[in-house]
């Protein structure tokens, strides 16, 4: 698994990528995704789980990041079951300027389905 290059400005994209495992015997049909970040204290959060269809990436919208860390892991699913997890990828996002007072947070992502881009 690898972080690619990411956008600079608010929202930061972040897209991370794998490359397809071997399958064995058996045609791979979805991939699980988990991300997690790394709390206050210097421990990690839980891993929050997203189910993936047949992809070898996924972008990720960040707003008002504030300078966090993340990790991110996949593994492949097939009839056989879901594979082993891949290498953990950490990945930091750069704190943006304070422009405003407003202090709110909103969170957004490519898929129309509701998931949080800062679910820990």
């Amino acid at each position: 698994m690898s972080v690619g290059p990411y956008s600079e400005g608010n929202p930061i994209v972040v897209t991370l990528s794998w490359t397809t495992p071997s399958s064995n015997g058996s045609p791979i049909t979805g991939y699980t995704l988990q991300t997690r970040k790394e709390k206050s204290n210097g421990s990690w959060g839980s891993w929050q789980s997203r189910n993936l269809g047949v992809t070898n990436s996924w972008t990720i919208n960040y707003y008002d990041p504030n300078g966090d860390y993340y990790q991110a892991r996949v593994r492949a699913i097939n009839a056989n079951g879901a594979g082993s997890w891949s290498n953990t990828v950490e990945y930091d996002l750069p704190e943006l300027p304070d422009d405003d007072d407003d202090d709110t947070e909103s969170c957004d992502n490519t898929d129309p389905d509701p998931y949080p881009c800062d679910p820990f």
